[in-house]
């Protein structure tokens, strides 16, 4: 099965020059991009294997069969008013679910290896899943993200899921039937996962799963295009709103003095002492950022 996926001209045309000019192909260009001019975003998985989408390519020609054409031209239009803020990335994915046809859809950002961050939400249930993910350091787009393959959960509530115990639990609370995460990249330039959820169990259909990995292969090619003419160590304009959770990573520098232990492992108490506290990890962020919480003595 082949996609074709349409990228907004002026987006497509600008990737391709940078190619053209550096005499590389767009996938070399595009890792060469995310590792000078996106330092937020990586670095790059070094275990980070070349993806097709289970066969699914993309391309800069006309239609396909297979997928919905006119939910991905909406989503297309809507990825060609990013640059020029006449739309914003929440509208991107709000777009998405809707062409979809599903409840809620949200695109999160690898930034700094295991951290991610939200680029886009299409309503508040999809902002606690990512919240969720990213608090827990579990769930569909974590796994996504580390295993470059689309991950599904067709039935979150059912009594044969075993994936993400604490994730699932959160999720259903807020009524998340089923889930779906694809992972946003081009050849070995990992952006980061496109989530979907819907509020009753049931498998994606071969048009939506077509449409949705068209959609992510969209999503990626257009934030590489964006970012291809941007300064070195600077964002785009479609990008720079994006909130990197500076206070996070001030955090996990300052556990990881306190407790004499790695980056990683700080991170991990970080999101535990979140957990149990059940609170948002930001906010406890900013308290160890802001020397108001320790962690060289018992937190309470």
């Amino acid at each position: 099965m082949t996609v074709t996926v349409h990228v907004p001209d002026e987006l497509a045309r600008r990737l391709a020059d940078e190619a053209a000019q550096r005499g590389k192909g767009v996938d070399e260009v595009a890792s060469e991009i995310l590792a000078a001019g996106l330092p937020p975003l990586g670095p790059q998985r070094p275990e980070a294997q070349r993806l097709s989408f289970i066969g699914v390519g993309a391309s800069d020609a006309g239609g396909d069969a297979g997928t919905d054409a006119d939910g991905l031209g909406r989503v297309r239009g809507t990825l060609g008013g990013i640059e020029s803020g006449q739309t914003s990335w929440d509208g991107v994915c709000m777009a998405c679910a809707d062409a979809l046809s599903i409840t809620g859809a949200g695109i999160i950002l690898l930034a700094g290896g295991e951290d991610r961050t939200s680029l886009g939400i299409s309503d508040e249930i999809e902002g606690v899943i990512e919240e969720a993910q990213f608090t827990l350091g579990e769930g569909p787009c974590v796994d996504a993200a580390r295993s470059a393959v689309p991950v599904h959960a067709p039935d979150l509530a059912g009594p044969g899921q075993t994936l993400w115990p604490t994730f699932s639990a959160r999720a259903v609370d807020v009524g998340v039937a089923a889930i779906f995460a694809l992972p946003l990249q081009v050849g070995s330039a990992q952006v980061g996962a496109m989530n979907l959820y819907r509020d009753r169990p049931g498998p994606l259909s071969h048009e939506q799963l077509a449409t949705a990995l068209a959609m992510a292969d969209l999503v990626t090619h257009t934030i590489l295009a964006l970012q291809a003419n941007a300064p070195a160590e600077a964002l785009a304009a479609g990008l720079a709103d994006v909130p990197f959770r500076a206070a996070v990573h001030q955090a996990t520098g300052r556990i990881s003095a306190q407790l004499g232990v790695g980056v990683a492992e700080a991170l991990v108490r970080l999101r535990a002492f979140a957990y149990a506290q059940d609170r948002p990890i930001d906010e406890v962020a900013a308290l160890v950022a802001t020397g108001k919480l320790r962690f060289d003595h018992e937190p309470g």
